[in-house]
């Protein structure tokens, strides 16, 4: 059993046959808990997937986030805008715990925009740095909220991750003057 949210990405794949690019309004009003995250249907031909309005929290959305990650692997490039952070621990744990299968060989460029600079934020930013080797940028845009202190400290520990792609740059996109 799937829950609505799978059973309609499941649904538009189908219908669409090669998906190239994936848009995803992520909301956790619309999203029913329980039920089983399939484990096939590859999706080959996405190469660009954007997460909007990601909440950590929601247990069903890290599982459709792994979901998508594992099953893209011509994914070329991904987005997360405006995510929410989690009230407890990470609940990443499963999209970054080392797997064979992981489906980010592909992946070029990465841009998170609204970075709260949180444990997550880093979790997951260490997480594509360590198996994306062939990836060029990461664009963190944070929130502009932020003071200049938890800025500078998050760049300086994304700064020490290692990376498999020696290409890959990380360009930090804040402006504090923002209202």
């Amino acid at each position: 059993m799937h829950t609505p949210l799978l059973s309609e990405l499941i649904l538009l794949v189908n219908r669409l046959e090669s998906p190239e690019f994936v848009d995803l309004l992520a909301s956790t009003q619309v999203i029913a808990k329980g039920g089983e995250v399939p484990m096939t249907l590859p999706l080959h031909n996405l190469t660009f997937l954007n997460l909007t309005s990601l909440s950590y929290d929601d247990l069903e959305m890290k599982r459709v986030l792994n979901y998508l990650i594992m099953n893209s692997p011509n994914l070329r490039e991904l987005t997360i805008k405006r995510f929410r952070p989690p009230s407890t621990q990470s609940l990443l744990e499963s999209v970054t715990r080392p797997q064979s299968g992981c489906c980010l060989q592909r992946l070029k460029l990465f841009d998170i925009d609204g970075s709260l600079g949180t444990g997550v934020d880093l979790e997951l930013v260490r997480f594509v740095l360590a198996t994306a080797p062939l990836l060029l940028r990461i664009q963190i845009k944070p929130l502009h909220r932020l003071c200049s202190k938890l800025v500078i400290k998050f760049m300086k520990e994304v700064m020490q991750y290692k990376r498999v792609s020696r290409e890959a740059v990380v360009i930090y996109d804040w402006n504090d003057e923002e209202d």
